[in-house]
């Protein structure tokens, strides 16, 4: 019987509150390249910086903190970080079905994440310059929605992608 190989450690008694040995490597490999997120406080206070505004729903406030907290786990265990990459994904949906419903869109608006960003573009909510970044956020979504296998993403693709949905988020409440 050939053993059972993952992408990662699964979680066992012994392993389950320290930090993930993938994680650490990719520590090891930051500092070496001199980048930002070498140690895990410079990784937390990343994902921690970027902020919604106070005119952003409550709702995607929440589910956004989940997706924040989600990342700042990777620490212990690696996959984390897709997990929370993943999730943000589903928090950007949220803001623009929630902005959707905020302007009374027509119902033809409401049924799926392609047409909340169509709307909030023929409204200008959506500015032209950031209507491909909204597009290819879709497109992730989709494809972390259907997936074929386990993906990994490093810890600064997470921090960039909180940082891009801060953005995005954060351009349709301030309008």
């Amino acid at each position: 019987m050939s053993k059972e190989e993952f992408k990662f450690d699964k979680v066992n008694q012994d392993n389950w509150n320290k930090p993930d040995e993938r994680t650490l490597t990719v520590f090891e490999i930051t500092k070496m390249e001199d980048e930002v997120g070498a140690t895990q406080e410079e990784m937390i206070e990343e994902i921690l910086k970027p902020k919604l505004d106070k005119s952003v729903p409550i709702e995607v406030r929440e589910v956004f903190e989940v997706a924040r907290t989600v990342l700042v786990y990777g620490y212990y265990f690696y996959p984390f970080y897709t997990l929370g990459e993943e999730q943000l994904t589903r928090v950007l949906e949220c803001a623009a079905y929630k902005k959707c419903e905020e302007i009374n869109a027509p119902p033809g608006a409401m049924g799926n994440f392609h047409r909340h960003i169509c709307h909030l573009s023929k409204q200008g909510i959506i500015e032209e310059d950031d209507k491909e970044r909204w597009k290819a956020c879709k497109d992730l979504r989709n494809e972390y929605s259907h997936l074929k296998r386990q993906n990994l993403i490093m810890p600064l693709q997470a921090i960039g992608t909180i940082k891009t949905a801060t953005e995005l988020i954060n351009s349709l409440y301030q309008k």
